[in-house]
């Protein structure tokens, strides 16, 4: 974890020192602590509070295998979301809390993963917004998002190596306009958005074909 924050600060001590007590205190009063500590004692994605509610509106794979960068695969199909579903499964505040959970899951086996190997694991996010509606990027689901949005830059750096989103329709660009002012220059850039036409081959770029569903 210590390495994750040097790297992102550019291996500057002031400003390390300063994001890890920031940190620090940031998880103390939201529980992060406790919630890391369940994902170190086998908490499985599964159990955590509203995912199965979750599960049932939205396609979701979390940890399905390895990039070819070594990170942690998880993939999104976005446009089996069931908008009117998913809000109903949960209030805004425990989609934030939910959140906090796959943060700290993820992180967990991430920093795991590391120590295993001797190289720093991020996780590698494939998204397909193919067949993606408005209802999907409507000032409702901003509101709901919005407050996730800064928690990876400010307390998980390096949490993300990259996300692909593939088969990109003019909706999802419209909505990526409206969440990118609320991420940093350097996460955007690992953020990769390609139309149909290119999704194949930029899929391949990042994962062998073997370690996908094929269905």
């Amino acid at each position: 974890t210590m390495l994750r924050f040097c790297i992102a600060n550019g291996w500057k001590e002031h400003s390390t020192a300063k994001q890890l007590k920031t940190t620090a205190a940031w998880r103390k009063a939201s529980g992060c602590d406790a919630m890391r500590k369940a994902a170190a004692e086998g908490l499985s994605f599964v159990d955590m509070p509203k995912i199965l509610e979750t599960l049932v509106t939205v396609s979701v794979i979390a940890n399905h295998r390895k990039s070819l960068r070594g990170d942690l695969l998880s993939l999104l199909e976005a446009g089996s979301l069931r908008v009117e579903a998913f809000f109903k499964a949960m209030t805004n505040p425990e989609y934030f809390v939910m959140n906090l959970y796959i943060l700290e899951h993820q992180s967990f086996h991430a920093d795991r993963a590391s120590h295993q190997t001797g190289v720093l694991v991020r996780n590698a996010l494939l998204i397909d917004a193919e067949q993606m509606t408005w209802a999907m990027v409507s000032m409702r689901m901003f509101w709901r998002v919005k407050p996730c949005l800064p928690l990876a830059d400010l307390y998980y750096p390096e949490f993300v190596g990259t996300a692909l989103v593939v088969n990109a329709q003019w909706i999802l660009y419209q909505g990526w306009k409206l969440v990118r002012h609320f991420l940093s220059e350097e996460l955007q850039s690992r953020i990769v958005i390609v139309g149909p036409s290119d999704s194949a081959e930029a899929v391949q770029r990042i994962a062998k074909l073997a370690d996908l569903p094929t269905c």
